[in-house]
């Protein structure tokens, strides 16, 4: 092998090198409404709403209003390098265009308790939020928004995603089942699971065709049509109230689910059969999950009072990892090499 060779091979090694440098970890966002350390006005409180880590929960970072009444977070990498946030609460949607450090609310008074908010992946002027109250878009940025429900058979929509193989085709649960959009929002149609409390919408990081819906009472049910057809996958579920799901990338397989007051059970089957994965965990009213995208074997809880939990080893076992006493109400990844994650 002559010098120049491999002088070329050190080359290309060190720019991998250094472009995985440079990448940086991956932000994990998360969403607390209260604390159950919260005292009477007047007297100083810990902060609750949007709080950011890089280092697995080791540190913490608060972003934005001190206090509220806060849902969830999507975020989007900008071309600049800042990240836009856009944050469902109750006061309507609060978004950021400078990675946190300022905030505006870019709803009117006629929008308010938000649920989930989501971002067009390659246009970031578009944008959706689900509310208690329907459906809302903006295609400024969020400077206007107006209703997109036209279809809806139940306007309190908890959840609302946007497919990844076709960013024009949308989903999004309502207390009364799923819904699709084949035009971006412009209009909807009933497709699975009616008359069924819809609570979290997951599409597989991998394989668009696969939907999974958790219910208030009635489990999960997994469709692997694009939502044309449901099937249950509860068996061994012995908690009905499913508030979280979550896929592991790289495991197509595998799926964990959230439940109130059952904790988290895992499956390697796509929902066809669950086991609860609870030991060391003390609080088993669980509201998020998600799954590093850089680490399968690593799963973070959300639970409703006691914070963050982490599992290094699938689930198997759990310890704490911040944000005492806070509920723990949404998960979100923001990869430095991607535009948008969401496991």
């Amino acid at each position: 092998m002559t010098l120049s060779k491999i002088t070329r091979i050190l080359l290309f090694v060190l720019a991998g090198c250094c472009n995985q440098a440079l990448a940086g970890p991956p932000t994990l966002y998360v969403v607390t409404r209260v604390t159950k350390n919260y005292h009477h006005p007047g007297i100083k409180n810990p902060a609750a709403g949007l709080f950011a880590t890089r280092d697995s929960g080791k540190s913490w970072e608060h972003l934005g209003w001190p206090y509220g009444k806060f849902f969830s977070v999507s975020a989007h990498l900008l071309d600049n390098g800042d990240t836009l946030l856009c944050q469902a609460c109750g006061n309507g949607v609060l978004i950021s265009q400078d990675s946190g450090a300022s905030w505006r609310i870019s709803t009117g008074w006629e929008i308010t308790e938000c649920l989930k908010t989501a971002i067009h992946p390659h246009d970031p002027q578009i944008l959706y939020t689900a509310t208690a109250y329907g459906l809302y878009k903006s295609i400024d940025g969020g400077n206007s928004w107006a209703g997109c429900n036209h279809g809806l058979i139940s306007t309190f929509t908890p959840t609302l995603i946007i497919d990844r193989e076709n960013p024009e085709h949308l989903f999004c649960a309502t207390e009364a089942g799923v819904h699709r959009s084949l035009d971006a929002g412009q209009s909807w149609e009933p497709i699975g699971l009616l008359g069924k409390g819809i609570r979290t919408l997951q599409q597989h990081p991998e394989n668009s065709s696969i939907l999974v819906a958790g219910t208030e009472d009635d489990g999960v049910f997994v469709s692997i049509d694009h939502g044309k057809s449901w099937q249950s996958a509860s068996t061994g579920l012995k908690h009905l109230t499913v508030y979280a799901l979550s896929f592991v990338p790289g495991k197509p397989e595998t799926l964990y689910c959230g439940t109130y007051l059952g904790g988290v059970y895992r499956s390697r089957d796509l929902g066809r059969s669950w086991k609860p994965v609870n030991d060391g965990l003390t609080n088993l009213a669980i509201h998020a999950l998600t799954t590093d995208p850089n680490n399968p074997e690593t799963v973070y809880a959300g639970t409703l009072g006691d914070g963050v939990w982490r599992s290094s080893n699938e689930g198997d076992t759990w310890e704490f990892a911040g944000l005492e006493t806070s509920e723990v109400w949404d998960f979100h990844w923001l990869l430095p090499e991607t535009a948008e994650n969401q496991f």
